[in-house]
């Protein structure tokens, strides 16, 4: 293998991990998975859906697609409010934390406008989809080191080209909601 498929390979195997040590560790467990009251057992809390919170679930009991994309998109204006102010870094670095983490849950998912595609093309349709998400979770850790290094204009300038500029053309390449203001 060359250097450079070794280096490939440890970004597809350590960005999705990478990324949930992150949140996990910067989020207290408090807030991680709050436990109702058992008095409150029924009753929605603060910030939680009615319905529950099984409601929009993926296999495994994780985000559902969606789910994930939507959390991506919240955070993705939080840290765009954040992101160019240096006094804001803890905040900003937790938001691009939880999106490298629904970039990574979004990997399992299919593209939306998948049952439009011809059959003989499905496989490889999904495949981009996936390549295009690793090449978002790769841009985030980016624009992440970008923080930490104290580089926050680059960082901003970097969200804004890669992240929002391909947000926008994944949505009409694999049917995202285009629909929705972000």
């Amino acid at each position: 293998m060359t250097c450079t498929s070794i280096r490939a390979l440890t970004l597809l195997l350590v960005l999705p991990l990478s990324g949930w040590f992150v949140v996990s560790s910067m989020t207290p467990a408090s807030v991680q998975d709050p436990k109702p009251a058992p008095e409150a057992k029924g009753e929605p809390r603060e910030g939680q859906r009615p319905e529950g919170r099984r409601q929009g679930r993926g296999p495994g009991g994780g985000p559902s697609l969606h789910g994930a994309m939507e959390q991506m998109g919240n955070e993705m204006k939080r840290v765009s409010e954040s992101i160019a102010d240096p006094a804001k870094n803890e905040a900003t670095l937790q938001g691009l934390g939880r999106m490298l983490m629904a970039a990574g849950a979004s990997q399992n998912g299919e593209p939306k406008n998948l049952a439009e595609i011809p059959a003989d093309k499905q496989a490889a349709h999904k495949l981009a989809f996936r390549r295009a998400l690793v090449v978002l979770a790769r841009d985030i850790a980016d624009i992440e080191l970008l923080v930490l290094d104290g580089k926050n204009a680059a960082a901003a300038e970097m969200l804004e080209s890669k992240v929002v500029a391909g947000r926008d053309s994944s949505h009409e390449k694999f049917g995202g909601d285009e629909d929705k203001e972000h």
